[in-house]
């Protein structure tokens, strides 16, 4: 029982992993390029 519960932590654990690094994945560089883009327009703005 509880080398079994170790292995099912581990096993969830590297999943969780994965899930967080390709939401990050996702998300940082649409949150990124949406930031540079706000920049972007910004200095349009100006001249």
């Amino acid at each position: 029982m509880y080398p079994y519960t170790i292995r099912t932590l581990a096993y969830y654990s590297i999943v969780i992993s994965v899930y967080i690094q390709r939401t990050e994945n996702v998300i940082l560089p649409s949150y990124i390029l949406s930031n540079e883009e706000k920049k972007e327009r910004e200095n349009d703005n100006k001249y």
